[in-house]
């Protein structure tokens, strides 16, 4: 919800948007969670593609 705000707003203005998503967890069974250290093993690597991601970006 809040990446289409600011991609809406970005058009609105002409501006350049993007953005990168990353999601380490679920909540698909409520009833049983399993905590999965929020992704903190994935962090960097998905920090990483991110900055591989921008630095292609024209």
């Amino acid at each position: 919800m809040e990446c289409a705000a600011l991609a809406a707003c970005c058009r609105k203005r002409g501006a350049k948007f993007g953005q990168f998503l990353f999601t380490a967890d679920s909540l698909a069974n409520v009833h049983e969670y399993v905590a999965r250290s929020f992704g903190t093993g994935s962090h960097e690597k998905a920090l990483l593609l991110g900055l591989d991601a921008l630095r292609d970006y024209n």
